[in-house]
């Protein structure tokens, strides 16, 4: 019999130990989910404290790029990074168990991300600032970290993109064309490529799980036959055990018998042994009566 044991087939970045699932009590879409939601909220945290180091990082940016706003700008960075470290806390804490709960405090940390490099791009060039790039990063961070159906993570780029165009839009008279033209561009193909690796990854992410699952159920049934036969060759070797203890003592008895017949023999050919003495004496008692007479 071989011994079959389920490899780690996850990526590297879902290596992490999740809760230990019975998988002789649920099917395997169910063990795929609940997977799915443990790394959800895993990289969840990761991102978003991830994201409170970024902001605070890169007011090193504003110094140099926007001297004059430096104040405000940290300002942002520092109120964003505390929600984001709230969001982290809250991850890791919190004993809610359903997954709603997450999803909305993913929403929360995406749109106060949003907004705050909104405001930054708004007080800084508009429609031609060059920290349109923030949002790209905050769509790399959002989309390819976190592990989420398509209609999710779709949902997740047009809020991304909607807070960079919409403000611009309604509170700005778009005079260099050519530069939003170019931002939007790139912002939209970035958002779209992640998106589609996204989607490839989350397809990977789900056969590989499932094929876990079919090697942990495998692995399950394998042990149960082995624990099976154990029990099998336990049980055998207890009844081999116990035969031999009667054999045992039927041997002793038979031993007991064989002493107390030769012991019987024995005392019957010395009573023979002396009945013939007897006799013989009888005889030459006899004999010597008739000589005298």
């Amino acid at each position: 019999m071989k011994n079959i044991k389920a490899r780690n087939l996850t990526p590297i970045y879902v290596q992490f130990r999740s809760k230990k699932l019975n998988i002789r009590n649920i099917s395997k879409k169910e063990y795929v989910e609940s997977n799915v939601r443990e790394l959800f909220k895993h990289w969840l945290s990761q991102a978003v404290i991830w994201g409170a180091g970024f902001f605070i990082l890169l007011s090193v940016l504003d110094y140099f790029s926007t001297p004059e706003n430096f104040s405000t700008f940290f300002l942002y960075r520092i109120s964003i990074a505390l929600v984001l470290i709230a969001i982290f806390v809250l991850t890791q804490q919190a004993k809610i168990s359903r997954f709603i709960f997450y999803q909305a405090l993913f929403y929360i940390a995406l749109i106060g991300s949003g907004i705050t490099i909104e405001l930054m791009i708004i007080k800084f060039g508009g429609h031609a600032s060059p920290y349109y790039p923030g949002m790209i990063i905050l769509g790399i961070l959002a989309i390819s970290f976190i592990p989420a159906g398509f209609s999710f993570h779709l949902l997740s780029a047009l809020i991304i993109y909607l807070i960079y165009l919409i403000p611009i839009l309604v509170l700005e008279n778009i005079t260099n064309f050519q530069e939003f033209f170019i931002a939007n561009v790139f912002l939209v193909s970035i958002l779209i490529s992640v998106l589609a690796l996204r989607c490839s990854t989350q397809r990977n992410l789900f056969n590989e799980l499932s094929l876990k699952y079919d090697l942990e159920r495998r692995q399950d049934k394998l042990q149960e036959a082995v624990q099976k036969r154990t029990d099998e060759l336990s049980e055998t070797i207890q009844k081999l055990l116990n035969s031999r203890k009667r054999l045992k003592d039927k041997v002793d008895e038979l031993e007991s018998f064989y002493e107390m017949a030769v012991g019987r023999e024995l005392k019957m050919k010395k009573l023979k042994d002396e009945i013939g003495e007897l006799k013989e004496e009888l005889f030459e008692s006899k004999n010597s009566s008739e000589q005298q007479v």
